[in-house]
C-alpha cells in the first residue's frame, strides 16, 4: 500500500506520522500490525501502534537521518505486512517504532 503522510514532532520530541487510513481496512482485523516499508528509498521495519484515536509509528534517529526526514515534510510511504520475529511476537505491545533496515 502507498500513501502520503506528514512527519510531525509529538510528545517528548518524538518524530512520527499518523497513518491516513485504518490498517484493518487494508489487512483485516489483527491484534498487532508488524510492517516493512520504504520512504525516500530507505527501507524500514517496525510496528503500527494505536494511541489517542490514531494509528501511528515513531521513527528511530538513524532512519530520520538517512532519509533526510524532518517535521513538516509530506512524504510518500509504501507499507506491507510482515511476519514478526519470535521475540516481537512474544513481547507485550509498547510504543510503535520503525527502524532503518541496513543493506
Amino acid at each position: 500500500m502507498k500513501f502520503e503522510a506528514k512527519i510531525f514532532e509529538g510528545h517528548k520530541e518524538l518524530i512520527a506520522i499518523h497513518l491516513p487510513l485504518k490498517p484493518e481496512t487494508i489487512w483485516g482485523k489483527q491484534d498487532r500490525y508488524f510492517i516493512k516499508g520504504q520512504v525516500k528509498k530507505c527501507r524500514f521495519e517496525g510496528e503500527v501502534g494505536f494511541r489517542r484515536g490514531f494509528h501511528y509509528f515513531l521513527f528511530e534517529e538513524a532512519l530520520l537521518k538517512k532519509a533526510g526526514l524532518t517535521p513538516g515534510d509530506l512524504v510518500l510511504f509504501s507499507l506491507e505486512l510482515r511476519k514478526p520475529s519470535l521475540i516481537e511476537a512474544k513481547e507485550k505491545p509498547k510504543l510503535a517504532w520503525v527502524y532503518l533496515v541496513k543493506g
